[in-house]
């Protein structure tokens, strides 16, 4: 059984959480992402957090992320065929941009900023 929480446990750093943004459930242009995506989407953003530190940054100065398929699956415990779904959706919905590189490297991903838009 669990166990409830007490005065300042959450804090403790044994827990790890990450950050959902809000907006991709009260934006109506994020309506159509199914749940799945949305936590790849979350997963997305916490990975970010170690571009920097694994250099994984472009000549614009642009940060990127390397998140395998297979490792999709693993963290949102299903098959291929809905990991590639949902990294679809967000694909199509404009929330990353996938760059394939080829020869057996995985691909770069860019995760977007859903709190600023560019000016084009």
């Amino acid at each position: 059984m669990f166990d409830y929480f007490h005065v300042n446990e959450n804090e403790n750093e044994q827990y790890i959480s990450l950050k959902m943004p809000i907006t991709l459930f009260k934006d109506e242009k994020f309506r159509p992402l199914s749940a799945g995506a949305k936590i790849l989407y979350t997963l997305f953003l916490s990975r970010t957090s170690l571009s920097g530190k694994n250099n994984w940054i472009d000549e614009n100065g642009r940060e990127y992320i390397i998140y395998t398929i297979e490792e999709i699956m693993e963290d949102l415990n299903c098959r291929e065929k809905k990991a590639v779904k949902s990294v679809k959706e967000l694909r199509e919905i404009g929330l990353i941009k996938v760059v394939r590189r080829g020869q057996g490297k995985p691909n770069i991903i860019y995760v977007m900023n859903i709190f600023h838009t560019k000016n084009d």
